[in-house]
């Protein structure tokens, strides 16, 4: 039995945006791309403007620095900020093996300006492809 993260996609759940923590024999990758997308990267002294710089000390390379967008606002040029954390946040699939590539798509939700959604999808070194969808990334980031 392990530890399992979701990300709830459901726009009517009210808990739409937020993770939930469950034990399963769950998907090993799922809960690895949650881990690295919404664990705090440490940032640097420049990007943080003297803030706290956040992150793991004894593991410089996990999780991502989408919580620096938490200072920011929903601006055009947020989603390729937000997709340049996301591929640094998961490239370690690919260091590592686990994945031949991935892919990232960010955008702004057109009907809904205040949102901002993405879509993951990991190619497998068999080939098969992983894909994850964040739809109102903003809010769990928020």
């Amino acid at each position: 039995m392990s530890i399992e993260l979701i990300y709830n996609n459901d726009p009517n759940s009210p808990q739409f945006g937020k993770l939930d923590i469950s034990f399963t024999d769950g998907n090993k990758l799922q809960t690895a791309v949650l881990m690295s997308l919404f664990s705090y990267k440490r940032a640097s002294i420049e990007e943080t403007e003297g803030g706290p710089r956040y992150g793991y000390w004894a593991d410089p390379k996990l999780g991502s620095k989408l919580w620096l967008l938490k200072r920011s606002k929903l601006l055009a040029e947020t989603p390729a900020i937000a997709k340049r954390y996301i591929e640094e946040s998961l490239q370690w699939l690919i260091d590592d093996g686990i994945a031949a590539k991935v892919i990232v798509q960010t955008e702004l939700d057109m009907i809904n300006i205040s949102e901002l959604n993405a879509q993951i999808t990991i190619v497998k070194n068999n080939g098969e492809d992983v894909d994850f969808k964040f739809n109102n990334l903003w809010k769990a980031l928020k």
